[in-house]
């Protein structure tokens, strides 16, 4: 050791010495625990691929998607790649947006503000995505959320963005969506 060389005492070596021992076995533990992780990572896996096997829609989801006698085509078509069609629906957004030179920091507003549409609607198919279900979103954020003016106009932007550019439709009357309307500022101003 180089500690006596650089004029170390005899309580610092010892201190030095256990900072290292400690150190070792913190390691050692560490592996050990990283390990066993590992093989519980594993059998966690295997359990839910089991639990996977037998997944099918939920009841309500199957009532909604189409009538009776096209139940199972339409529950196999959902549960094969809902998320991937999100995923492309966000890539769509972020090709339309760089086309038109916008904002990094507009892609990442709208982007994150098309996930919690996408979780609010429980990843329900892009293409079958309504004004009707905007409007519902964006009165869960005013009444529920009560997000502000400025947040509420910016969610609404994204959806609109959303539907004109990605998913190349119509979104509907706009007259019927409610626009909040920010306050207007007044400085404030002292007499003399």
């Amino acid at each position: 050791m180089r500690l006596p060389w650089k004029r170390q005492s005899q309580a610092q070596q010892r201190q030095a010495s256990a900072a290292v021992s400690a150190f070792y076995e913190l390691l050692r533990a560490n592996q050990s625990y990283l390990k066993e992780s590992e093989s519980e990572q594993k059998a966690q896996t295997a359990v839910v691929e089991e639990r996977n096997k037998g997944f099918r829609e939920p009841p309500e989801a199957l009532a909604r998607s189409s009538p009776a006698g096209d139940r199972a085509p339409a529950a196999a078509e959902s549960a094969k790649s809902p998320h991937v069609k999100w995923t492309a629906c966000i890539e769509a957004l972020s090709n339309e947006i760089m086309v038109r030179h916008y904002s990094p920091k507009t892609l990442k507003s709208y982007s994150t503000w098309i996930f919690k549409l996408r979780h609010f609607t429980r990843s329900k198919d892009p293409k079958l995505l309504s004004s009707s279900d905007v409007k519902v979103f964006l009165t869960f954020l005013a009444v529920k959320q009560k997000v502000s003016t400025s947040s509420q106009n910016q969610a609404f932007n994204a959806r609109l963005f959303l539907f004109r550019h990605v998913l190349k439709k119509d979104f509907g009357p706009v007259d019927g969506v409610v626009r909040a309307r920010q306050k207007p500022y007044i400085p404030v101003v002292l007499s003399r």
